[in-house]
């Protein structure tokens, strides 16, 4: 199995969740007061015969291409060829590459995929206008006939199996992607970025901050057990790492593309 990490770019996201493209050494945060600094970071796995995304990003485009299809092609891929989409949750910055806009119309970035998503959270997305601003591509993906609906926990191919997890919105949910060697975690946004398996805080953002910041301890302590190696969204540096501990605390390795294979 091998897992790349497919970067699209960086943000800072104000209030009324607008999304602002932000380059670092060139922006500041001092002229975006308000706003909150995010990174967004699909992943690719080649498992076997497929090729999974996890999650999509913004959807930012550059050339009249989408990032994420412009970053598949840097490694080989064309976007015809992902089998599957697994989606953590439907907020913009998770979902909005499952979709090109070509002539006012919406067309699947990725035609030939199974997109997975839990059968909740989908229906949430249809009719929460406020966290879910955007229902016609939501629509427009049940029209389709590329879904795939999840519920609770289970297993969607060999080897990955997904849990509805909670948290960063009530039916949010995470996945296992197993070989014999290797647990790789996405953790979508309930595990966004390491420092918050390092220091347990309960964030405003996430629909119940409670669940998950019992969640990244118990993610944490069981990925260190068990030697997984963490995918992290809206983290670049790392994106991917494992969690040992040393003296009673956690300690990090980052893991590079060669080797997570």
């Amino acid at each position: 199995m091998k897992v790349l990490p497919l970067p699209e770019g960086n943000y800072t996201v104000d209030k009324s969740k607008k999304a602002i493209p932000y380059q670092p050494g060139i922006d500041s945060m001092k002229d975006r007061p308000g706003s909150v600094y995010v990174s967004v970071q699909p992943f690719l796995v080649i498992k076997e015969n497929y090729k999974i995304l996890l999650d999509t990003g913004f959807g930012k485009s550059t050339d009249n291409e989408l990032a994420i299809v412009s970053n598949l092609k840097k490694n080989g891929i064309k976007r015809e060829e992902i089998t599957h989409v697994f989606l953590s949750h439907l907020h913009k910055d998770h979902c909005g590459g499952i979709f090109m806009e070509i002539e006012k119309s919406y067309k699947l970035s990725f035609p030939n995929a199974i997109h997975v998503v839990n059968r909740n959270e989908f229906e949430l997305a249809l009719s929460d206008r406020k966290n879910y601003p955007e229902p016609e591509i939501f629509e427009e993906l049940q029209r389709s006939g590329m879904l795939e609906f999840t519920e609770g926990n289970g297993t969607i191919l060999p080897g990955v199996d997904f849990e509805m997890s909670g948290g960063h919105t009530p039916y949010h949910q995470v996945f296992y992607l197993r070989d014999s060697a290797n647990t790789f975690f996405f953790g979508g946004d309930v595990v966004p970025v390491v420092n918050q398996l390092l220091h347990l805080f309960t964030a405003n953002y996430d629909s119940d901050g409670v669940t998950s910041r019992e969640l990244r301890k118990k993610y944490a302590q069981k990925g260190a057990e068990e030697n997984w190696t963490f995918l992290f969204y809206h983290s670049q540096t790392p994106a991917i790492a494992n969690l040992g501990t040393y003296n009673g605390a956690y300690r990090v390795k980052t893991i590079s593309n060669s080797d997570n294979m």
